[in-house]
């Protein structure tokens, strides 16, 4: 089934999924980590969920890495700086210093409709060593606090991902 998806993903779009410019990272170069993605779609039941592109689905990957996030909710975030931009994909974003990186023993593909693209069908959406993220809206936080503006730990909605610098 992977091979299905990841032959109708662009390549140019997928050399970005699989290399990672910063934070977590893969144990293992672009082969290695497609390799984990095709069995953790074939061994590794998926959960669906709703996005406003339709349905997306994740897959547990059976390959390991760097987390390089603190997710909050999850993790202690009353020591850090944290600040919000407009991240790479052009979404808010929040990040801090002082995000130290761990050892994990797996990863989180996501397939989706590859409208966005012009691509007809599923395809490879994102992959990533660690646990699974949320997409959080923070653009109320980014028009409240501007670009590279501080905001208050106890602003930051539970679920929200928060990048190394």
């Amino acid at each position: 089934m992977l091979q299905e998806v990841l032959s109708r993903t662009p390549d140019s779009h997928l050399s970005t999924v699989l290399s990672r410019p910063a934070g977590s990272q893969w144990s293992g170069d672009a082969d290695l980590i497609r390799s984990a993605i095709e069995r953790a779609m074939v061994f590794e039941p998926a959960e669906e969920f709703r996005h406003p592109a339709g349905i997306c689905r994740y897959f547990r990957v059976p390959l390991g890495g760097e987390e390089g996030i603190l997710i909050a909710g999850q993790d202690d975030l009353s020591t850090l700086s944290i600040r919000i931009r407009t991240g790479a994909h052009g979404n808010a974003e929040l990040v801090a210093e002082g995000v130290g990186s761990h050892t994990v023993d797996h990863g989180i593909a996501i397939t989706g409709p590859g409208d966005d693209l012009d691509v007809d069908g599923e395809i490879l959406w994102t992959a990533y060593p660690g646990r699974l993220t949320r997409m959080v809206d923070l653009s109320s936080l980014l028009e409240e606090y501007g670009e590279d503006g501080v905001v208050p730990a106890d602003q930051i909605p539970v679920d929200a991902t928060i990048k190394g610098l």
